[in-house]
Order: structure tokens, then C-alpha cells, then sequence
């Protein structure tokens, strides 16, 4: 009797089993659909310079992130917000496909196309010293010598403005002064092969005569310029051939001149060679650590490395004849020395101009004990200087070689910036 409900119970399990599987009119399964992956972007190419600010692009994407691959390799791509953007930063010429893949769905791809342009530049100095026989213009800005290296020509010319003749300009950029005074435009168009577009770069030049700092002292003169650094605020890109990047950690004034203490082969051996024990008109100051931000006009100090040596220098300047009546007293001097504001020799009429901090302000009136002012008469010229009329308080485009009238409400200033040494 057992045996017989045991064996009965199996059966009727097994006859429900049976109805359960046996037919799937009313089963419904799982939905198995995905979501659907989308993934577009831009398909104009991006024109964008080398060491420029990051290009941003909008990729629209659904369900899914993405990859990104660029060919060739070398740019960095990062991602921007929560999306599927990104940004694009390189410092090296040439055109980049970036190829962009939907994680979730390999199908879905986007290219985006970037130009990416030598951020072309001419290296040398736009205010030259008639006393100059040559002077050396170069190839420069971020990404130029990449395209150098890769073979790009380089094409120089020159043209002087109507009237002038200050010297002409070979295939190597070297040019050639003629000993006149004046002005002309150097231009430098680079064709391209990592790119195969030509681009060009301009810049403005004026040669004149210099005060009396214009010379570079003797006993600098079996020293660089070429392993040297010349004008620090115009030194060259890190890594060249003629900058040190040992200098990268230390603090130098822009109008300091930085000259190498040694001599350096093409093999990049250095031979130092002995430090001036003086400097004929300028003053020694000893410098401890890497900051040198306190160098003045008319001193000199030793940059010191591991086994070698360099020496920064900031010209001193001797007013023009035509401005040697004009108040030194009542005048503020050098402006990046300037006197604090409401002291006797600092006019709080001046705070609200924009004056660069090498050039000079002499002013152009006398004033007695009483503070009493009688105003002077303003040159007409000044040797070796050009003047330029400037409008308002904005005085930072005034450029070495050059002066220009700071006018008030019933007398005025001169604002004057020395010529550089010529190295």
C-alpha cells in the first residue's frame, strides 16, 4: 500500500512537470534587447597650432563610452566633462587621424581630423645697433624645429621701407648690415612636409644708434653669444642647441644679458674659461642660490653651476644730451626701481600708467622746496631715439630705442627705453 501512494505521488509530479514544459503558448521570455549605441562627431578637420591651447571636440554619444586611438601617436588626448568629449594638445607638427570607438558596440566609429601648424616664429632682435655688423635671425616657436628636422625649408627675405637701406638677408637668415639708420620687415616662410602647407612669419626691425651702454663691455668679448643665452628676455626655447636647460631653475631679470663663462665644441665639451675679476663701470654682486631677480642696471653677478659657470649682466644707461637738464631728482629714474608712491621724488600721478620697467622717466619741469613746479621744454629729438606719441596711460608697447611725452593736466614726463647691449 506504501509502495503504491509513493509510486503514485512520482507520477503526478511528474505529469505537472510535463504540463509545465510541454507548452510555451503562454510563457513570455526575457527581453534580450540592448540598448541602442550611437556615436557621432565632427567632421571638418581641426586647424590648430603646435603648443597652442588644448582644441576641445564634441562627440555625442549614447550607451555607451569610447577609446580613443590617435595615428600618429604622440598627442595627448583627455577627456573633458562626463561625456564622451575630449581635448587634443600637441607640441609637434603634422596631421593626426584620432579615431574614436564605442566600448559597447566596436561598429560605431568617429574620425576626427587635426592640422596641426609649426607655431612659426623668427628668433633674434627687432632693435639692432648700427654699430652691429651682422645679425643673426632664426627659425623658432614651439614645434618649428620638428619640422626642420623632418626636412622643411626655410626661405628668409627682406625689405626695407621706402626710403631706407639698412641691410640685406642671405638663405641662412644671417643679415647684413649697411651701417644706415632706418627700418625694414624680415620674413621667414616655412613649406612644411609634415603638414605640406607654407607658412610664414614676420618680423619688424629698426637699427639705430645706441646711448653709451650700447656696447657690449671688452672683457666680455671672448665670451659667447653663440654658447651663451644673450637677452634672457628673449632667450630661445629650452633644448636648443644655444640654451642651457640648467638655467630653467633660476630667476633672471628680463633685461638681464646671460653670457656662457666656458666654451663648448660640437661635441657639446665644455672648456670654462676664467671669470672677469671686474668689469670696467659696473658693479660685482655676489648672488647665493638661483634667485637673481634683484640684479640692478650697472651690476654683475656670476650664475654658478656644478662644473662651469655663466655671467648676467643688466647695461646701465647714460642719458641722451638732449635730456640731461631734465630732473633726475624730480624725475623717478629707472621705473622698475621706482621710488614708493608719496615719497618726495615719486609724482602719485603716475600710478595709473602702464610703463614698462626698463624704460626710464625723467621729468620734464623743475620743482622747488616749496613744491613748486616751473615746467621745461620737451626735446624735439633725441639722438640715436626715436619718439612716438602715445594716447592715454598704456605706455607697455614702448620699445628699446624708442620715447614718448607722459603728459598731464599742466606738465609732463619722458618716458625713454635704453638700446640693449649689442652682444
Amino acid at each position: 500500500m506504501k509502495k503504491s501512494l509513493v509510486f503514485s505521488l512520482l507520477l503526478l509530479a511528474v505529469a505537472v512537470i510535463a504540463m509545465g514544459c510541454g507548452s510555451n503558448s503562454d510563457w513570455t521570455p526575457p527581453n534580450a534587447t540592448q540598448p541602442a549605441v550611437t556615436l557621432t562627431g565632427p567632421t571638418t578637420p581641426f586647424d590648430v597650432v603646435a603648443g597652442g591651447d588644448p582644441q576641445t571636440v564634441n562627440i555625442t554619444c549614447t550607451n555607451s563610452g569610447v577609446d580613443r586611438v590617435s595615428n600618429p601617436a604622440g598627442p595627448t588626448l583627455a577627456k573633458v566633462g562626463e561625456g564622451c568629449d575630449f581635448s587634443f594638445t600637441t607640441t609637434t607638427p603634422g596631421i593626426y587621424v584620432v579615431t574614436l570607438t564605442a566600448i559597447r558596440d566596436h561598429s560605431k566609429t568617429v574620425t576626427v581630423t587635426f592640422n596641426v601648424a609649426p607655431d612659426l616664429a623668427i628668433g633674434g632682435r627687432a632693435n639692432i645697433n648700427a654699430s652691429n655688423a651682422t645679425q643673426q635671425f632664426t627659425a623658432a616657436g614651439t614645434g618649428t624645429s620638428a619640422s626642420l628636422d623632418a626636412g622643411s625649408t626655410p626661405t628668409w627675405s627682406f625689405a626695407n621701407n621706402a626710403g631706407d637701406d639698412i641691410g640685406s638677408i642671405d638663405a641662412t637668415g644671417l643679415f647684413t648690415l649697411t651701417g644706415d639708420l632706418g627700418k625694414g620687415t624680415v620674413t621667414l616662410k616655412l613649406d612644411d612636409v609634415l603638414t605640406g602647407k607654407e607658412y610664414t612669419a614676420t618680423l619688424a626691425i629698426e637699427v639705430g644708434e645706441g646711448g653709451s651702454a650700447s656696447g657690449k663691455p671688452p672683457e666680455l668679448e671672448d665670451f659667447g653669444p653663440f654658447n651663451g643665452v644673450g637677452l634672457w628676455g628673449d632667450r630661445p626655447q629650452p633644448n636648443n642647441f644655444d640654451y642651457d636647460p640648467s638655467l630653467d631653475d633660476f630667476t633672471i631679470p628680463d633685461n638681464a644679458f646671460v653670457y656662457s663663462v666656458f666654451e663648448m665644441d660640437a661635441a657639446y665639451n665644455i672648456t670654462p674659461l676664467p671669470l672677469p675679476t671686474a668689469i670696467d663701470g659696473y658693479t660685482k654682486v655676489t648672488i647665493t642660490g638661483d634667485d637673481f631677480s634683484e640684479l640692478k642696471a650697472g651690476q654683475w653677478a656670476e650664475v654658478e653651476l656644478a662644473t662651469y659657470s655663466y655671467l648676467a649682466i643688466i647695461p646701465k644707461f647714460q642719458p641722451p644730451s638732449e635730456i640731461e637738464d631734465l630732473g633726475v631728482f624730480n624725475g623717478v629714474g629707472l621705473w622698475g626701481d621706482r621710488p614708493q608712491p608719496n615719497t618726495f621724488n615719486y609724482d602719485p600721478s603716475l600710478d595709473d600708467f602702464t610703463i614698462p620697467d626698463n624704460a626710464y622717466v625723467f621729468s620734464v619741469f623743475e620743482m622747488d622746496a616749496a613744491y613748486n613746479i616751473t615746467p621745461l621744454p620737451l626735446p624735439t629729438a633725441i639722438s640715436g631715439y626715436t619718439k612716438v606719441t602715445i594716447t592715454g596711460d598704456d605706455f607697455s608697447a614702448l620699445k628699446a630705442g624708442q620715447w614718448a611725452e607722459i603728459e598731464l593736466a599742466t606738465y609732463s614726463y619722458l618716458a625713454i627705453v635704453p638700446y640693449d647691449f649689442v652682444p
